[in-house]
């Protein structure tokens, strides 16, 4: 079976859209982004849903609330910096032994 090849835009003029109104009980998703699509396509099938090609360049879906969210950058202090940096030191030390048990 022949793949579909669909017409890509430059990367300066790919974006994502996302809006919803205060009566809706949706977010509406409108995507041209190819690496935005390819995430999309992810949760929309663990959710079993599926997306509406729109035009030759873009895709249309809606995602509930729980799926969007908007969070602050996280600011670490310079001691949790450290804390996280020795425990995933830990972590690769324990995940080169088990490999290395392995071979």
């Amino acid at each position: 079976m022949k793949r579909k090849t669909r017409k890509r835009l430059p990367n300066c003029e790919q974006e994502t859209i996302i809006g919803k109104t205060r009566e809706e009980k949706e977010w509406r998703i409108y995507s041209c982004d190819e690496t935005f699509k390819t995430r999309l396509a992810r949760v929309l099938k663990k959710m079993g849903r599926k997306w509406k090609e729109i035009d030759e360049y873009g895709v249309e879906c809606t995602l509930p609330p729980g799926c969007i969210r908007i969070n602050p950058p996280r600011e670490l202090s310079e001691e949790e910096r450290e804390v996280r940096s020795e425990r995933m030191k830990t972590m690769r030390q324990v995940q080169e032994g088990a490999s290395s048990l392995e071979k």
